[in-house]
């Protein structure tokens, strides 16, 4: 071995060496977790609910008006009279606006981690009547370790209530976490819900007389995944993954 291709070696060793030390320093952390994704609202220490109006409050917010959340009456929900539908633009205005109102800062520093729509089957479906949304970004623990920070928008407009969770930590993977870039988004939730329906989801539903709930879930850089299923023994009824660039059925 030349000394060229020696020092080339070396270079090489002390370079990986290096990046093991950074590993150790910054991402391996043996402290416990109760888990190392998102799954719930069990994950939250940190729990606040609000009621809103769900008739009014998306024009309320396109007038820039700030007094739309108030602390919520009872535990008891009932739902409205009436069936609300909204659509993923709506809940992630929500989203956006509830996160100004608990932290007074906007949402431009979280990423999203991920989104779920659901509604029950009916005819005509054209909107949801819940979703939730797990945001997240990268913090330092007090041992200088990088972990992940997260919060949980959890929107139910049918009963005119927003729920915010808050306090959860977990571990950084080595790689880390994909988020959703909205920009490159370019089928919604209720698009995948459409292409879904043209494509068997509707039979699905008919075939248990709308007796069913369906899921619309995004995740990471992942495609939509389509799930319904059947209310009384919730066996699953039917799947679908759906690029979310391109529509195409997977």
């Amino acid at each position: 071995m030349n000394a060229q291709s020696h020092r080339r070696t070396m270079i090489a060793i002390a370079l990986f060496l290096t990046f093991l030390v950074i590993v150790y320093i910054y991402v391996f952390d043996p402290g416990e977790y109760d888990s190392y994704l998102p799954v719930g609202i069990s994950d939250f220490r940190d729990r606040s609910s609000y009621q809103i109006d769900p008739v009014t409050i998306l024009d309320s917010l396109d007038r820039a008006e700030t007094d739309v959340f108030s602390p919520v009456d009872s535990d008891s929900q009932t739902p409205l009279d009436g069936t609300v539908s909204w659509q993923q633009a709506d809940f992630i205005t929500v989203a956006r606006a509830l996160n100004q109102f608990v932290w007074k800062e906007p949402l431009s520093g979280w990423r999203l981690y991920s989104m779920h729509f659901s509604t029950p089957c009916k005819d005509n479906l054209s909107g949801f009547a819940e979703a939730d949304f797990y945001y997240f970004k990268t913090a330092f623990r007090e041992n200088g370790k990088i972990r992940y920070t997260t919060q949980n928008f959890f929107i139910l407009p049918e009963y005119g209530e927003v729920n915010w969770a808050g306090g959860a930590n977990f571990p950084h993977p080595l790689i880390g976490w994909e988020n959703i870039r909205l920009s490159t988004v370019q089928i919604s939730a209720e698009h995948a819900l459409a292409i879904a329906e043209e494509n068997g989801g509707k039979e699905t539903r008919q075939l248990v007389e709308n007796k069913c709930t369906i899921h619309v879930r995004l995740a990471g850089d992942s495609a939509w995944q389509i799930l319904i299923y059947q209310n009384d023994t919730s066996s699953s009824l039917f799947r679908m993954v759906i690029d979310s660039e391109s529509g195409k059925i997977e």
